[in-house]
């Protein structure tokens, strides 16, 4: 499955850094719309497969909820928008229809615990473009899309891992986190790059091969690691401008952060 597909706009991922929250306090209810019009297909559809970022395979969609959401709201400190929902299937494909939306900061595919549970399943969320969907009608559909999500407890080892690699601040369910990959330009996972912002406060660590999941050999990770997939993460991310830098490559920076309890899923690719 092409890692590709879960890059989110970067206007999108700038809304989501401003501090918008969830529409509530729970997990959107599946069949919900803010459309005003369930049921009459009237928009356009988002279809694919949901992915353990764990496992990198196909995730069992059992007990898991899919909504797409308008982030616009959260450009001013407000909340964000559940547009529809759908139960995932068991096989982890899931169909979101009857999408209308006038969003022009791109919208989101958000997976989450259809009970609201996240101590088992973080808030995860993948963008769609607005370049996507602008020119969708009634009857129209995206499909073979790639929701990334972290379950079955994944979130608890991350922040154990990322304890022993001397991060000290709150859980992932808490400060959310910026988490992704660096590619190269034929979209293979690159060794040796590096993901960072300019004078701000955050800290990146490393998947690696080593005891735990940001350490080797007692010592933290400094780099991404081809044979781990190349991924990075950055908890509590706060907005600032990022770039990725790896030895004759050359990437895009991105205008990045992301938001309480949520897991917000970028990559960087080189030119």
């Amino acid at each position: 499955m092409e890692r590709l597909q879960y890059i989110a706009a970067i206007p999108l991922i700038c809304l989501l850094a401003c501090g918008g929250q969830s529409s509530d306090d729970t997990a959107p209810d599946p069949g919900d719309s803010d459309s005003g019009q369930p049921g009459t297909n009237t928009g356009f559809a988002v279809s694919g497969t949901i992915q353990d970022y764990n496992t990198d395979e196909t995730a069992d969609g059992t007990g898991l909820c899919v909504s797409i959401v308008d982030p616009t709201g959260a450009i001013a400190g407000g909340k964000y928008v559940v547009l529809a929902s759908t139960t995932a299937n068991i096989d982890g494909t899931f169909e979101v229809t009857d999408i209308v939306t006038s969003s022009a900061f791109g919208i989101l595919m958000l997976v989450a615990s259809c009970d609201g549970d996240t101590s088992n399943v973080m808030y995860s969320a993948s963008g769609i473009a607005l370049e996507s969907y602008q020119n969708l009608g009634g009857g129209d559909a995206i499909v073979d899309r790639t929701a990334w999500v972290i379950k079955d407890g994944y979130g608890g080892t991350l922040d154990t891992d990322l304890a022993t690699a001397g991060y000290t601040g709150a859980s992932l369910t808490t400060t959310g986190a910026l988490i992704g990959y660096v590619d190269d330009n034929a979209e293979a996972p690159l060794d040796n790059a590096t993901v960072s912002c300019d004078n701000c406060v955050a800290e990146t660590f490393y998947w690696g091969e080593g005891e735990t999941t940001f350490a080797t050999a007692g010592a933290t990770n400094t780099a991404t690691n081809a044979n781990a997939g190349a991924k990075w993460i950055i908890p509590g991310a706060p907005i600032f401008t990022y770039h990725a830098d790896a030895e004759g490559y050359a990437f895009e920076t991105l205008l990045a952060g992301t938001i309480a309890e949520m897991a917000v899923f970028v990559a960087f690719s080189a030119e």
